[in-house]
């Protein structure tokens, strides 16, 4: 029998029950766990009340299955079925609760948790079902255009009210913002932010260069530097860049090329970030120069000091190269890119927050 964890205050000691027909087939296709601690449902199986439609995914903390509540409504959610690994599973009751967190102030962009319980010793979250990430969603777009602008404005203004939720009512920073965890109902055209795995409250932030994706991750993070929610919003401006030019901004293979190609982009770092900056050494030195680690023709690495004078790169040049044909709507592409020129700003104390980019004119204007 598996035991119920009613996250919402209900007798946790509540099975759901199930028929003798159900019980009969669960042991016909009895699942098994696999060496590496992931769960190997069988289609057709009843877990805790919720059958098994499909196997819809599988990542470092387990497997998520899309399923069918076994009631006269037969809602579809997503099944998340943690590994059996001790960090994992502690690491995805702490998302859990992070989105209860967030769920009882209201963040409605977030992806709803439904219930939790522990089934064959693998600890499982009900979420409700989304159709599919935004990195899905624009792999399905013809010829590799991004999506258009309009819809930009409305993913962007309900990224950033998600993002507002988060950083003012809950105290808590996402530090993972992509196209991959941000999810789509394509009938409300509604996008829900999921994956709390790497979230934080303040007082549990640390000096960690890896923490969030490489190319989302913001500069102050690779430099140890201090940061706060202003690490999702430029997660969200080199987010929304992607989707609307189908290309990714930056593409380091290591935190120091990264730096390379931010700075390429966006010109020098302030020098107050530079001596501050707990891992600034590695690259930049002592009279704030840029290090860039490359590898030469034999495959073998050096150093070259970099002193940048020349003027940023205008992101609206780069937005408008990358229109596959005369846009009719080139002054709203206009104020996307000075948008993302505020959010995209190297000191995270200059960037804008979530309010600041709710009201700047790409999502008060009106659709043309």
């Amino acid at each position: 029998m598996s035991s119920e964890i009613d996250i919402f205050g209900d007798d946790s000691s509540i099975d759901i029950p199930i028929t003798k027909e159900q019980h009969q087939f669960n042991e016909a296709i009895e699942s098994i766990t696999d060496k590496d601690g992931y769960f190997l449902g069988r289609n057709g199986e009843v877990v805790n009340g919720y059958q098994l439609e499909k196997k819809v995914g599988q990542g470092t903390f387990g497997t998520v299955y899309l399923a069918k509540k076994i009631t006269t409504i037969k809602e579809e959610v997503a099944l998340k079925i943690i590994r059996k690994n001790e960090r994992m599973v502690k690491l995805s009751q702490k998302e859990a609760q992070l989105v209860k967190e967030i769920m009882s102030l209201k963040g409605i962009y977030i992806v709803q948790l439904i219930s939790e319980f522990m089934y064959k010793d693998h600890y499982c979250i009900v979420l409700e079902k989304m159709d599919m990430s935004l990195r899905e969603l624009l792999s399905h777009k013809p010829n590799e255009e991004g999506i258009d602008i309009f819809h930009i404005q409305r993913y962007g203004k309900q990224l950033f009210e998600a993002l507002h939720v988060l950083h003012t009512k809950c105290e808590i920073y996402h530090c993972d913002i992509k196209p991959d965890n941000i999810l789509i109902n394509l009938h409300s055209d509604i996008i829900k932010l999921a994956d709390f795995g790497t979230a934080l409250h303040p007082y549990e932030l640390t000096i960690d260069s890896e923490l969030g994706s490489r190319y989302y991750r913001p500069p102050e993070v690779m430099i140890g530097y201090p940061f706060d929610g202003s690490f999702d919003n430029w997660s969200s401006g080199v987010t929304l860049y992607e989707l609307f030019t189908h290309s990714f901004l930056f593409t380091g293979e290591s935190n120091n090329d990264m730096l390379y190609q931010i700075i390429q982009l966006k010109g020098s770092f302030p020098h107050k970030m530079i001596r501050e900056g707990k891992l600034s050494s590695s690259h930049f030195t002592q009279d704030f120069k840029f290090i860039h680690y490359e590898t030469d023709v034999f495959g073998k690495e050096f150093a070259r000091r970099i002193s940048y004078s020349q003027q940023p790169i205008r992101i609206a040049s780069k937005l408008i190269h990358s229109l596959k044909e005369n846009n009719e709507h080139l002054s709203v592409v206009y104020t996307f890119a000075q948008l993302l020129e505020k959010l995209l700003v190297i000191d995270p104390t200059k960037r804008f927050n979530s309010i600041q980019a709710l009201n700047h004119l790409f999502f008060t204007q009106s659709k043309e």
